[in-house]
């Protein structure tokens, strides 16, 4: 599936002054990308759509294998992941860093995602 191109500051690519689209690899990597920083309760057509960053991983005494549990879901649920190779969570100054591998069908997604809450 494609879609329209982001940037690294997640707005529409405009490079020489057109939108343009992702390719089949780009795609799998952006939507994960969105996925990951889409907060639950974000949206409001759907406020359960997301991951729980608030009430449950950014609260005293988080449970950290049940938030590893969260992300691990929500890589494995993206289009096009078929195995999660590795996963890290490092928690500083806040700044949550997602430090995976992932298998797709054609491609090994090597990933560093910073989400600043």
């Amino acid at each position: 599936m494609r879609d329209i191109k982001l940037n690294s500051d997640n707005d529409i690519d405009l490079t020489n002054g057109s939108i343009t689209l992702t390719t089949d690899a780009e795609d799998v990597v952006q939507e994960l990308e969105i996925r990951l920083q889409f907060f639950s309760g974000e949206w409001f057509l759907n406020i359960l759509e997301g991951i729980p960053y608030l009430d449950e991983i950014l609260k005293k005494g988080a449970n950290l294998d049940a938030v590893k549990a969260l992300f691990v879901n929500e890589i494995l649920s993206s289009n096009g992941i078929t195995e999660l190779v590795s996963l890290n969570l490092t928690f500083n100054n806040r700044i949550l860093k997602v430090d995976f591998s992932a298998k797709a069908d054609n491609l090994v997604i090597t990933k560093i995602i910073d989400i600043k809450v």
